[in-house]
């Protein structure tokens, strides 16, 4: 192999791994261009040093060990936040992906790197089309009301048929009293794309209910209708 055709390869994995970090990059990800056209970058590299430096020896041992590496560097870009929810699997992917992308340009398949870095760029912009608006319409999420009335007022029965009017049939999980109210807490499965802003703003309005609240399985995220009605994050 020639000098040129080595650093053919090696500019072409740079220029694979440059257009998915351009991509994440203007997603404004925390791993970015400069991190994927280094990973692509550096697969090529070892590929080709195991292919030219080292003549006769098995050359299969470095592309094994260049997978296990870049499996310690996606296991760094996934957070466990909350006790349940995972952040960083598709960089995990991602990453994995474009180490694969570096070693095939490092084999001399320039073709096959070409291709699949499409197809990565495929599946980072068009399936998160086909999540969106696809997707969305039969996913269902599995959400928490908490809901406080003032005694009298609006009883638990009230709000469930609310509550099965607007997203199905939901679970009472406690009910509790605090200082001249109660305080019920729901369970409920409602589709990726109802709007539960709004469904906060209609239990709000309900006769006696003084504050309504709700948040994901995962915990990691509250939004809240305060007693004023003026919608507010609140991060755990």
């Amino acid at each position: 192999m020639s000098a040129a055709q080595m650093v053919l390869r090696i500019a072409v994995a740079l220029a694979c791994g440059g257009a998915i970090g351009a991509e994440r990059e203007l997603e404004d990800r925390a791993a970015g261009f400069r991190t994927y056209a280094l990973v692509t970058l550096g697969s090529a590299v070892f590929t080709v040093l195991s292919i030219q430096a080292f003549p006769g020896s098995e050359t299969a041992r470095v592309a094994a060990r260049i997978v296990v590496g870049i499996g310690f560097i996606c296991a760094g870009v996934i957070i466990l936040h909350g006790g349940t929810l995972l952040i960083g699997l598709t960089a995990a992917a991602t990453l994995w992906a474009s180490a694969a992308i570096g070693m095939a340009a490092g084999s001399g398949y320039v073709a096959i790197s070409a291709y699949t870095t499409g197809m990565v760029l495929g599946v980072l912009i068009a399936f998160r089309w086909v999540e969106d608006f696809i997707i969305a319409h039969f996913k269902k999420k599995r959400i928490y009301f908490t809901v406080r009335a003032e005694f009298g007022q609006a009883g638990p029965e009230h709000l469930m048929d609310h509550l099965e009017k607007s997203v199905g049939a939901p679970r009472i999980i406690s009910l509790v009293e605090l200082d001249g109210q109660y305080e019920y807490r729901f369970r409920a499965r409602v589709p990726a794309s109802h709007d539960l802003f709004a469904l906060t703003r209609e239990l709000r309005s309900l006769p006696g209910v003084t504050y309504v609240a709700w948040e994901e399985q995962t915990g990691s995220l509250e939004r809240v209708d305060s007693v004023d009605l003026e919608l507010v994050y609140a991060f755990h």
